[in-house]
């Protein structure tokens, strides 16, 4: 399979919905900065949507997808807008329209528009030099931002985008490792995509994020079983390593990431999750009040500002419905069932790096990602749909060829 390289406008529109942000305000803290920075990368995003239009072709699992998405859009508009909300809790659900249609819907259907145009090796490159560098400058600062013991990127990001950073960088790392004959300059990469997990792991332990740790884990596990026999045989010996060295890891999180250690251990010992156990009840009530049409997945906060109930399966049920939960557990069982099925296929970086961002997603989802307010999360999940489709397609139009020339 050729892979395109070169850079476009569809390539900076993917950069910016997957972590560009992110990379903005580790250079730019400023308010204005940031809604100036949103208002940009939405116009990006509406211009290559308009150039490419938005076409699903037989893509049924991408269409529901996207459906579920709209259903919840819909929802949570005519509860904030035609129910109305306290005045103490309007500026927060003004925030969560924006921030629904316009950080994480609209930008997810430029990317699903644009996908055939990004090129894929150039964009794999820039993602994982950006991470590097981000997180690299972070390792080395002195001001790191820190709050009960958790380092965050900067005062506009949470723990959580520290952790899932590390998390998204590590996996590139392993992608480009296992995938380094579709690169130049090997040597170099291999050097700097080593130091890129490294790195990774380093900031989910100053982030003392268990939900990105636990991702990361899938999100490796996946890359290295459809990677390399060499990597397979390191990453054997990383695991055998580990399983006997048991103490000593932990011995070494008590004492690089105490933080970490000590949220770990309290989940296996106490099985503490932070008080999610509360906000699950108050979702699994909402299903059970209104278990067909379901309710508003968002938590309107004062300030300004709103949360979810931190488990997208439950948001996704609360928002849809008890039918709307199931069919989207189908849809994430899907992808789970053919990226294994099929990894074998998945011969460029682009398509190990999107395979292993679903698995991450998979897991990390469990504990606090939101379908309306994260973008990279749903690009992956479409994309993820893409890829699939299109693989599943290729071996089925190849095994009718086959009978084919068979019965000639």
């Amino acid at each position: 399979m050729k892979i395109k390289k070169g850079f476009n406008i569809f390539d900076l529109n993917f950069i910016l919905c997957f972590c560009g942000f992110t990379i903005f305000t580790t250079f730019v803290d400023s308010s204005l900065g940031s809604i100036v920075y949103r208002g940009a990368t939405l116009m990006l995003s509406i211009i290559c949507l308009f150039i490419t239009g938005l076409k699903f072709g037989k893509n049924t699992l991408l269409k529901i997808f996207v459906g579920i998405f709209g259903i919840i859009l819909i929802k949570i508009t005519l509860d904030f807008y035609l129910f109305g909300v306290d005045n103490a809790y309007k500026a927060a659900a003004n925030n969560a329209i924006l921030f629904a249609y316009g950080v994480t819907f609209i930008p997810m259907l430029s990317v699903i528009g644009s996908w055939k145009k990004i090129h894929t090796q150039t964009c794999i490159l820039i993602l994982f030099a950006s991470l590097f560098i981000i997180l690299g400058i972070e390792y080395f600062k002195t001001d790191i931002t820190v709050k009960a013991g958790r380092a965050t990127l900067n005062p506009r990001q949470s723990f959580l985008t520290y952790g899932d950073s590390g998390a998204y960088l590590a996996i590139i790392s392993l992608t480009i490792l296992s995938r380094l004959r579709n690169f130049k300059f090997k040597t170099v990469l291999m050097v700097l995509a080593f130091l890129g997990i490294l790195i990774g792991f380093y900031s989910i332990g100053k982030a003392a994020s268990r939900g990105p740790l636990i991702g990361c884990i899938a999100g490796v596990l996946y890359v290295t079983a459809n990677s390399t026999k060499l990597i397979k045989k390191i990453s054997l010996i990383v695991i055998i390593v580990s399983s006997v060295s048991y103490i000593a890891v932990l011995a070494y999180l008590e004492d690089s990431a105490p933080v970490l250690y000590s949220r770990v251990m309290s989940t296996v010992e106490d099985n503490d999750t932070s008080g999610r156990d509360e906000i699950f009840e108050d979702a699994l009530q909402i299903i059970d009040d209104s278990p067909i049409i379901g309710g508003n997945p968002v938590i309107l906060e004062q300030h300004g500002s709103f949360t979810s109930f931190h488990n997208c399966y439950l948001d996704i049920t609360v928002g849809t419905g008890v039918v709307g939960g199931l069919i989207y557990l189908f849809i994430i069982g899907s992808l789970a069932i053919n990226s294994i099925r099929l990894g074998r296929k998945m011969n460029t970086p682009w398509d190990l790096f999107i395979m292993g961002m679903l698995w991450f997603f998979i897991f990390r989802s469990i504990s606090g990602v939101a379908i309306v307010a994260n973008t990279t999360y749903d690009i992956c999940i479409a994309l993820s749909l893409i890829i699939i489709y299109n693989k599943t397609r290729s071996q089925y139009e190849y095994c009718i060829s086959n009978k084919r020339l068979s019965a000639d």
